[in-house]
């Protein structure tokens, strides 16, 4: 199970969200955070999705590490990878499905 990084979990609530690029084939999902305390903004990446719900845009409250054993809509995660939970500030809880997550601060505070 991979671990969410401390980096961005910094400062992440109410935080917006922008999905800046998506590749179904290679399964990577990239996302820009930009964190208004620091402030600060980043690069979040998913490697290797296997499932997702998203918008693209959206403001963050927090993202948690899924219990394996209640995976979202029935999609059962493989060995290698974690379920990733995106919990807007409005209410609204997104999943990601993927093998990694790293995130890069481009501009820290």
């Amino acid at each position: 199970m991979s671990e969410i990084p401390a980096d961005l979990r910094r400062y992440l609530a109410d935080a917006d969200l922008d999905v800046i690029a998506w590749d179904a084939v290679t399964g990577d999902l990239t996302i820009r955070v930009t964190k208004e305390i620091g402030p600060e903004i980043g690069t979040l990446r998913f490697v290797d999705v296997s499932y997702l719900t998203i918008v693209p845009h959206l403001t963050v409250e927090s993202i948690t590490l899924g219990i394996i054993d209640q995976p979202p809509h029935g999609q059962v995660p493989d060995d290698e990878e974690s379920i990733y939970w995106i919990h807007s500030s409005w209410g609204q809880d997104y999943c990601v499905i993927a093998k990694s997550i790293d995130y890069l601060a481009d501009l820290p505070g």
